[in-house]
């Protein structure tokens, strides 16, 4: 696949930079740290933490801060694809650290180190802590790449999850509805990526009981779900949102929409 075919491209790159250069380089360091990437994306997390820590003991006498958080920021998601929360905090501490000796530590690796830092204390429980970094994050991306940018919606999202998880539930349905709203406009209605966003919104209303929002919002997933799927994936997907948009109108007393609904939600289950 596209993976397997940049990894060989970065494998070769390596080999002629060190060739050409010897393993002390600063551009063996950077070809490391795209390797790695490239491994991470790939799935080969233990491969690529290691190449991280092999670009990071390169960068151990040098002053490129910059390079140094790159390289540490990444070989944080690493750790973090590997579920160690503890070693992946660690790294992205000291990668947002070194961004803020710097004096343009405003751009946007920056604000993804201030994300992922957030992301990870997120995933260890620790909302506190990681709320105001998210928030660092989200001003950072709208002052920097303005508002219109895909990373904004990335900051709209992973914030609006964290404050969803701290039961402020009215602010994080304000986060969920901007994400939405920006990312329809980047890529349409059909695509994953707001399939994603109008999830997380549809969660939200459930647990606030908006249920006259939640309706249209469900029955818009629903036909994207009839669009999409195939006898082989996607029909669980179907069915479970059947049975919430079915639950939804019948708490409404809306019985005669909600009836069929919860017939088909069935028919599938039975099939399966």
């Amino acid at each position: 696949g596209e993976f397997a075919k940049a990894e060989a491209m970065e494998r070769a790159a390596l080999a002629t930079r060190r060739q050409l250069y010897g393993n002390q380089d600063q551009r063996v360091a950077s070809t490391l740290n795209h390797l790695g990437w490239v491994l991470n994306g790939g799935g080969k997390r233990v491969e690529a933490e290691a190449i991280f820590r092999e670009a990071l003991a390169l960068q151990a006498a040098r002053d490129d801060k910059s390079l140094r958080a790159q390289i540490l920021d990444d070989l944080g998601i690493a750790l973090v694809r590997q579920s160690r929360f503890a070693e992946a905090e660690t790294a992205h501490r000291q990668a947002v650290a070194l961004w803020q000796e710097l004096p343009n530590n405003e751009n946007a690796d920056a604000a993804w180190a201030l994300d992922n830092l957030g992301s990870v204390l997120r995933a260890e429980g620790k909302l506190a802590e990681g709320e105001p970094w998210l928030r660092q994050a989200l001003a950072m991306r709208r002052k920097v790449l303005g508002d219109e940018a895909p990373d904004v919606s990335h900051s709209l999202t992973h914030l609006g999850n964290l404050l969803r998880d701290q039961g402020k539930l009215d602010e994080a349905e304000a986060m969920h509805r901007e994400a939405l709203a920006r990312r329809r406009k980047l890529y349409g209605n059909i695509n994953p990526i707001v399939a994603q966003s109008l999830d997380f919104l549809a969660a939200i209303l459930q647990r606030q009981g908006k249920l006259a929002e939640l309706e249209p919002l469900l029955t818009e997933r629903l036909a994207t779900l009839r669009m999409q799927r195939n006898p082989s994936a996607g029909e669980e997907k179907v069915a479970s949102c059947l049975a919430l948009l079915a639950d939804v109108l019948w708490r409404q007393g809306k019985l005669a929409e909600a009836e069929p609904l919860y017939r088909e939600c069935l028919a599938i289950c039975e099939k399966s």
